[in-house]
């Protein structure tokens, strides 16, 4: 009889090492929480990835929902915009990178980011629509709390009748009240950015940039007198300025 033997060791390496690969991409898309989905427009029939129904809080024994369920995973808020954005892309093949609300079947709600990217024939024609999701809950979540902090430090900020100023190392203004914005009869806007040198006589700047160099240089408050120039007339001002380090 005849035999063949062909040595195949190369291609079991390249099927092993593809497998291996695959496992640590579904690995980084579950840590990072991104999944990837397709989309029919004909059939409304779309296919989810493993990362997605984690998401979304479904059994993948159960399959993809098609299109006309959506409803069920979309916020009722956001499902009107959220319609006529997939119906703009499958028409139009307008691409979309969005943020909106979704419910899992426990009732649970999630933020998540959502791209997409159609595809189209020769013609045009929108044949099929790919993207991602990621779930982004926790993002939006400490924004928000930022935010809230934010405003909260601005109204404490503003309720004190001193006038207040933080500079950063260049010795730009990056946060006034309105205290501070009334003493130099202008506002956050026009002040946010500026030096001293932009806003009092040059003597006179270059006094206060080195005290603040001297506070920068030490760990205790420096309180000092200062003669400030407002409005062409000189005023005598208490200053007490720290230093603050960002621990990140």
């Amino acid at each position: 009889g005849t035999a063949f033997v062909l040595d195949i060791t190369k291609r079991k390496h390249a099927e092993e090492s593809l497998k291996e690969n695959g496992k640590l991409l579904l690995e980084a898309q579950h840590t990072a929480q991104i999944a990837h989905w397709r989309f029919d427009p004909v059939t409304g029939m779309p296919w989810w990835s493993d990362e997605l129904y984690r998401i979304y809080g479904r059994n993948p024994a159960d399959g993809p929902l098609p299109y006309e369920r959506h409803p069920e995973l979309v916020h009722p808020d956001d499902w009107s915009w959220f319609d006529s954005t997939v119906q703009r892309t499958a028409t139009h093949g307008t691409p979309f990178d969005i943020f909106l609300r979704i419910i899992r079947p426990d009732g649970t709600v999630r933020i998540i980011n959502s791209l997409c990217k159609p595809v189209t024939d020769t013609k045009g024609t929108v044949i099929e629509m790919r993207g991602t999701i990621q779930d982004v809950t926790k993002l939006k979540q400490t924004e928000t709390e930022l935010h809230q902090s934010k405003l909260l430090l601005d109204s404490i900020l503003n309720g004190i009748q001193e006038p207040i100023f933080v500079k950063d190392k260049d010795h730009k203004l990056i946060k006034v009240n309105d205290a501070y914005c009334q003493m130099l009869n202008s506002d956050h806007h026009s002040l946010v950015g500026k030096t001293d040198f932009d806003l009092f006589p040059k003597n006179e700047a270059e006094i206060f940039q080195e005290r603040d160099r001297l506070v920068l240089n030490q760990s205790k408050p420096d309180i000092n007198e200062v003669e400030i120039t407002l409005d062409g007339q000189t005023r005598i001002l208490s200053t007490s300025k720290s230093r603050f380090i960002n621990p990140v």
